[in-house]
Parts: C-alpha cells; structure tokens; sequence
C-alpha cells in the first residue's frame, strides 16, 4: 500500500532509534492504525533482537591486512590494463597502415612485371619464355603472371598461344610458338605436379594443364613410367613448359549416376 512505502524507510530508522521524538510519535501513530506497518515492523524488530543477542567475533589474525593486500592488487591489476590498451591501439593501427601500403604497392608491383613482359614485343600481347635454365622463383613468377595475362585477353582456347605459323596444333617440345607442351596419357601425373605446387594453367573435361619448371620437370620423369619420347622430353627441359595430363577416367557408378541425373534433369 501507498501508506507503508511511505513509511518503509521510517519503520527501519525507527527500529535503529536513528528518529527524533517527533517522528517517533508520527511513526506510531501511523502504525496504530496500519496493519500491514505493524506486521512489518514487528519482523524488523525480530531481526534486530537477533544481531543484537549474536555474540561479537573477532576477525581471524592477518584479515585486514590481507583485505589491503588484495584491494591494492586489484587496483594495479586495472592500472596495467589501462596502461596496456594504448600499445594495443598502436599496434592496431601500425598495422593497419602497413597492410594498407602493401595494398597501394600491389597493383604498382604488377604493372611494373608486366611492363617488363611487353618490353621486348611489338605491340602483341605474347608472353616470351625466361632467357636462361638457371630461372630464380621471381622469373618463374613474372613467367606465370604474363602467360594469366595472355589467357584473359585472349578469346580463343588457351592453347592457341602454341599453335604454329600454319595453324596446326604443336604439343611437341619442340613447339616453336611458345611454351613447350608435353601431353601424358598419365593420371597420376597431376597429383605429383600438385603436390610440388606447379600451378593449374587451363584445365577441360579430359585434360588439365600445368606451368611446370625444369627441375619438376626433371623429378616427374625419373618418378613416373613414361614413354620414352615424353620421358626423353621432360629430362631435356631447360626452361618452363607446360605438362598436359589426361584425367582419369570416371568410374562406371560415377558413370552411371551421371546419366541418371542428366535423365532427371531432361524429365
């Protein structure tokens, strides 16, 4: 009721005797004629009488200073945190600024690759093979960059850069239009250039394509058994080619659910 929260914070102050006379009398009065205070009242009155008969203990030896101890600790403990949170901020924003320069300095890095692919060409876009057999990984990079360059640009199939004057389709190793091609009637041929990290350059339903250096080329030969002639070609590289390797054919379940989706798929 209205009446007795009014008078709730009244009721414990007088059981406190923290109330002059005057609110004493007002607070009795009020009681008098409230029956929910007195209720209230009687129970504050219970709980007091209760303190009041509990005996007095003495704190164990060594609390207080313990209770200071850990108060101190604590306030150090928030004083490093604060303290920690601007080197936190600093190196957040150190690296967000170095990752944004690297991020300018990218495409400048690119360009400056490409323009030297097309240094030594006459307005074509053909990608030229590394000069010498001792090709470090920045010249097998710039090699890879410019043959990605070509294959978006051009609209033909990415073999067409090995084609010969007469437009007959070369994958010899003798290919004079280009990388070398190697073409292998062996499977697991991929998995080993996968595994050695030469990089996918096209890939079709019968055929994926690797950009492959010399010396993968090399460990492939003397891994796999190969006809003499691819073998003979892979041993001889000197430069980067690229190794085509025919995919293994589907199982006949793989076969035939194939079909079977193509039928659902026509109904």
């Amino acid at each position: 009721m209205k009446c007795c929260e009014q008078y709730a914070a009244a009721l414990s102050a007088f059981v406190d005797g923290e109330l002059s006379e005057n609110e004493k009398e007002e607070v009795l009065s009020h009681v008098e004629h409230c029956q929910n205070c007195r209720e209230y009242l009687s129970e504050l009155m219970i709980v007091h009488t209760m303190f009041e008969e509990m005996p007095e203990l003495d704190a164990p030896e060594g609390f207080s200073e313990r209770v200071l101890e850990r108060v101190h600790e604590e306030k150090r403990e928030r004083s490093r945190h604060r303290r920690a949170w601007p080197r936190v901020l600093a190196a957040c924003f150190a690296l967000l600024v170095v990752t944004a320069a690297a991020w300018k300095l990218a495409p400048a890095m690119v360009s400056s690759n490409d323009s030297a692919a097309d240094c030594n060409t006459s307005g074509n876009d053909t990608a030229s093979a590394p000069a010498a057999s001792g090709d470090t990984a920045e010249d097998f990079t710039y090699s890879y960059s410019a043959v990605q360059k070509e294959g978006v640009q051009a609209d033909a199939s990415p073999f067409d850069t090995y084609d010969t004057e007469d437009g007959a389709d070369d994958r010899s190793a003798d290919a004079s239009g280009g990388y070398a091609v190697i073409t292998l009637d062996v499977p697991a041929a991929a998995e080993f250039l996968h595994e050695r990290g030469m990089a996918v350059y096209a890939e079709n339903d019968d055929y994926v394509s690797y950009l492959v250096v010399a010396e993968a080329a090399h460990e492939l030969a003397d891994a796999m058994e190969l006809p003499e002639a691819e073998r003979a070609a892979l041993r001889q590289a000197d430069d980067i080619l690229i190794v085509e390797v025919a995919k293994a054919a589907p199982a006949a379940d793989e076969r035939a659910d194939d079909i079977a989706a193509q039928e659902e798929g026509n109904e």
